[in-house]
């Protein structure tokens, strides 16, 4: 389903107003969904399949959570696989009366007794203006505004944006994680009603170069769980634009700019263009965030233009890091790779769409497993557009 509009949708009961689907797979491209109604849910609903969203908006919806999908309660081989890029979810609220919904952005959910491989990707979406309004009396604690995740399933968010979430019940928070394992970077939480997270048993939940307000003062444990904070991670004011019709874009004194990191889990594939449709990589690496800063333009300052691309590194030799310079002559899809003497793949540094450019990238000499490697020499091998541009040796010594 593609380059379509839906609006004023309404129903009631146990279904989703526009989309609903069971046992099928759905793809979304360039879809706009604002609105509508609906007790359970406002937007969507899927049920055991395959999904992928891309340029999706789901805005002023009333009712459940806007995006609601999950495992067949009877299913005896469930499937779940979501790949979400470039979602906007804004504006979606609760219903009005008993029964009609509690509003916020999405609950995804595996199956409750059969383990699987349920899985959520999540890359450069935007979650704002989102209001819930449940309360659990047995527990004391809110809902969620932002995210529901639970029952047997992982999760990666990356450069994703949480702000200006609001809560009926400040005992909520922005993302729940109940049986759900969820992988963090580049992202923000920020500005939004009650706790960041709130953390049920003993899930898995790592944080890597993201910017989370008030860190882990503001998580709630119910249970024995923990949050892993990896580098570069921050607790300031991202300092958005606040303003035109990307309000969550940085400005130019941000300290999210060339915040990120590019050592993401596997199988995470950067897409071409941020939510806004600007590239995804300006300057010297990927910003926090779903909006990448384009920069300034300097009337003074004379531009010399990179007529060759190239890539070096220091210190070399290096123990127990190195960063890499690489000068990009030409925009396209960027792979980095590092090589052993035998020609085996190491470790993938960078598979990314990029602009031409100045970067760097810092190899702590580990493999793709994060498992530090052997002394000896190693190759650093640029690919753009699928074509080989350049090699350069580097020697680890310890």
């Amino acid at each position: 389903m593609e380059n379509i509009k839906l609006t004023n949708a309404s129903n009631t009961g146990d279904s989703y107003s526009a989309i609903s689907t069971t046992t099928t797979d759905l793809e979304l491209n360039n879809v706009v969904i604002e609105n509508c109604y609906g007790d359970v849910g406002s937007a969507i609903k899927c049920r055991d399949g395959i999904y992928k969203f891309n340029n999706v908006v789901l805005s002023d919806n009333l009712g459940g959570k806007a995006i609601r999908i999950s495992c067949l309660t009877y299913s005896t081989n469930p499937i779940l696989q979501i790949n979400m890029e470039n979602v906007l979810i804004s504006n979606n609220y609760p219903g009005q009366g008993i029964g009609a919904g509690s509003g916020g952005g999405a609950n995804i959910r595996g199956h409750h007794e059969i383990a699987g491989d349920y899985y959520l990707k999540m890359i450069n979406c935007d979650f704002n203006s989102n209001h819930n309004n449940f309360y659990d009396g047995s527990t004391g604690l809110g809902g969620s505004s932002g995210l529901f995740l639970s029952n047997d399933l992982t999760a990666d968010i990356v450069n994703c944006t949480f702000a200006d979430n609001t809560l009926s019940y400040n005992t909520g928070c922005v993302i729940t994680a109940m049986g759900a394992d969820i992988n963090i970077y580049n992202s923000i939480l920020f500005d939004n009603d009650g706790y960041s997270f709130i953390i049920w048993n003993e899930e898995e939940v790592n944080i890597s170069h993201s910017l989370i307000e008030n860190g882990d003062s503001n998580v709630f444990y119910y249970s024995t769980g923990a949050i892993n904070w990896m580098e570069g991670n921050l607790d300031e004011d991202p300092l958005w634009l606040n303003s035109g019709e990307y309000p969550y874009y940085l400005q130019s004194t941000s300290p999210c700019i060339d915040a990120g990191t590019l050592e993401l889990p596997p199988g995470i594939e950067l897409p071409e263009y941020d939510i806004a449709g600007n590239p995804r990589i300006y300057g010297e690496t990927i910003d926090m965030g779903a909006y990448e800063w384009q920069g300034v333009e300097a009337e003074e300052d004379e531009i010399i233009p990179i007529t060759q691309t190239k890539i070096s590194n220091y210190p070399n030799p290096f123990n127990p890091s190195t960063t890499i310079k690489l000068d990009l002559a030409e925009s396209g899809k960027i792979e980095l790779v590092i090589y052993n003497i035998k020609g085996q793949k190491v470790k993938t540094l960078m598979d990314a769409y990029s602009t031409k450019g100045h970067f760097e990238i810092i190899w702590r000499g580990v493999d793709d497993n994060k498992r530090s490697v052997a002394s000896g020499n190693y190759y650093i091998k640029l690919k753009v557009n699928g074509k080989e541009r350049t090699v350069s040796k580097c020697v680890l010594l310890k």
